[in-house]
């Protein structure tokens, strides 16, 4: 049923018709991703301990609205990319991963913001980085790289 519905909403045509489609939409996926990651990356590597002069609240600030533009980039484009070969795609053990490792990335946020933020000011600046704020960090690093990784592998299958 909801493969039907894909089905139904497909753009092969456009990708059969138009040389530039594939390329252009490729490359706004990757530009999505690239928002994405690096502002994700900054914001994690302060997590850790990197730069730990900077303000973890000022930061945040400034990355998560790009964050979430690259988020919505990515989604959208790739939602154009699955509907170009949906027959190829469905299933796709590779893709069915990145699903996965993006689902969990995004619940690791929610966490994060549930459970780390509110405790945030007390390590601002010039405080070692409590154990779960790390923790919460190298997670994402590790989750978004693999979303990365398996969305590379997604061709091999």
């Amino acid at each position: 049923m909801f493969y039907d519905l894909l089905a139904a909403l497909s753009v092969e045509h456009y990708a059969r018709e138009y040389q530039w489609f594939m390329p252009t939409v490729e490359t706004i996926h990757y530009t999505g991703h690239l928002l994405l990651f690096g502002c994700i990356l900054l914001f994690d590597m302060r997590l850790l301990g990197v730069g730990s002069k900077l303000s973890v609240s000022k930061l945040e600030k400034l990355t998560v609205r790009f964050s979430i533009l690259g988020f919505l980039i990515a989604i959208l484009s790739g939602s154009v990319l699955l509907l170009t070969s949906l027959d190829y795609f469905w299933g796709n053990p590779s893709l069915v991963n990145k699903l996965i490792f993006m689902v969990l990335a995004l619940v690791n946020i929610g966490i994060f913001y549930l459970f780390v933020t509110p405790k945030m000011k007390a390590f601002d600046s010039n405080v070692p980085t409590p154990w779960f704020a790390k923790l919460s960090g190298g997670i994402s690093i590790l989750l978004w790289t693999s979303v990365v990784a398996c969305g590379r592998l997604i061709a091999y299958y």
